[in-house]
């Protein structure tokens, strides 16, 4: 039975992306041992078991000739070798040791695939593979923990959405700061409405309302504000955390895109099965022609700097080169800010109001990344 041989990379979603398109079961990874990765390793080999596919592992040093020598032994006719890109193949001297013995393959940073075989080198046309936010984490072992695309699908919170958004201003005021406490002995929440002015209290009883014929939530009145007994906890940052609608809307909009692949919003993840002390959140994920999209959204001025440096993680550690980082402010960007952005590679949006126009400027942003 023919088999796909890949290089285990830093870059591991190109190989994800010909293993996807030849489809071929049996796959056996070629472990550098030179490579040292805490995030690439063993996540390749335990994704493609989970995806269906028979996967195998063998130490190889790429810079040692007996190692490729011994492989080349290997392969037969019908195999396909996987390499990152053809820079590296030649830099390695692969097509002297494998070009008369398997087909080799050749993934660019693009995801364009081309494949030599008997001395000739083609392009791949029909080489796209749908990938989705999960292929670029399960890849490197990591996992999803919890992510609230389903929340903001839900009938109720686009009611709720759509009364934020015909009273935005006000609404965003009345959330600075939260006027809301947990009580942790009864588990309530507790808000302070005493303290909103009378359209903010119009505001907030009608967003209440919504929960409570929808089943959410049920309120005790009390004195200086009211309790609220919420049966579906998702529901609690939108009363009492800044930037809920920023981020729905932001989902919203890079939903209503038709060539973005598996949107997901407070997308809480994991680098590691085994270490899973820490978790990291991205606001808003996408996938647009195999490149991996990242937004962060701020209704803040503050941190805006460390938001840009938290997309340049993430998205160099899991898109790499090729991912699409964007940072979406309601806030004014001062151009040192701009100018740093421009040096990290992420695009900056500012909200201007309508849900339209931030569709509109996503559209611009991954238009100019094909």
């Amino acid at each position: 039975m023919n088999k796909i041989i890949v290089m285990q990379t830093e870059q591991n979603i190109l190989n994800v992306i010909a293993i996807k398109h030849f489809n071929i079961k049996n796959i056996l990874i070629l472990n550098n041992s030179k490579l040292q990765s805490p995030f690439a390793e063993k996540g390749l080999k335990n994704y493609l078991l989970s995806e269906g596919f028979q996967a195998k592992e063998k130490i190889l040093n790429p810079y040692n000739s007996k190692d490729l020598e011994s492989l080349s032994t290997e392969l037969k006719a019908n195999d396909i070798l996987v390499i990152p890109n053809s820079r590296y193949a030649y830099s390695m001297n692969f097509l002297s040791f494998f070009k008369d013995t398997c087909k080799l393959a050749f993934v660019e940073e693009d995801g364009d695939i081309y494949l030599q075989q008997n001395g000739i080198l083609k392009e791949i046309e029909q080489d796209y593979v749908a990938l989705d936010v999960e292929d670029y984490i399960e890849n490197f072992g990591g996992y999803i923990k919890d992510s609230s695309e389903v929340l903001f699908d839900e009938g109720p919170a686009n009611k709720i959405f759509n009364h934020i958004m015909a009273h935005l201003s006000d609404y965003r005021d009345m959330l600075k700061p939260p006027p809301i406490k947990l009580d942790t002995t009864t588990g309530l929440i507790h808000l302070k409405s005493n303290t909103f002015n009378p359209l903010q209290k119009k505001i907030m009883l009608e967003i209440i309302d919504i929960m409570k014929t929808n089943h959410i939530c049920s309120v005790h009145q009390k004195s200086k504000g009211m309790d609220l007994c919420f049966y579906n906890h998702d529901y609690i940052d939108f009363i009492g955390k800044v930037g809920t609608w920023l981020e729905m809307a932001t989902y919203k909009a890079l939903s209503s895109i038709n060539t973005v692949d598996s949107p997901k919003s407070s997308v809480f993840f994991y680098w590691n099965k085994k270490q899973h002390l820490v978790s990291n959140e991205v606001d808003v994920m996408g996938t647009y022609d195999n490149k991996l999209i990242l937004i962060s959204c701020k209704d803040t001025g503050k941190n805006l700097e460390k938001a840009l440096y938290e997309l340049f993680v993430h998205g160099e550690q899991l898109g790499f080169d090729q991912s699409i980082k964007i940072l979406v402010t309601t806030s004014e960007v001062k151009s040192g800010l701009r100018q740093r952005a421009k040096e990290l590679g992420i695009e900056l949006i500012t909200f201007e109001k309508h849900l339209r126009s931030l569709t509109l400027q996503l559209k611009n942003v991954l238009e100019r990344h094909p």
